[in-house]
């Protein structure tokens, strides 16, 4: 199962969850109860040899 972070947009919290990939994004944030919560990308580190 991947591990997707989320950033909540009002309180600012950041956690990560691991979910399958069926599961829908979450979207209350548990710290403040809002629902402001984006999930966030990070960069993939590929290396090509060559």
């Amino acid at each position: 199962m991947p591990v997707y972070s989320y950033r909540c947009g009002t309180c600012g919290v950041q956690f990560d969850r691991k979910q399958k990939f069926t599961d829908q994004s979450l979207t209350r944030c548990p710290e403040c109860g809002k629902k402001s919560l984006h999930k966030v990308y990070s960069p993939v580190g590929i290396v090509f040899k060559g």
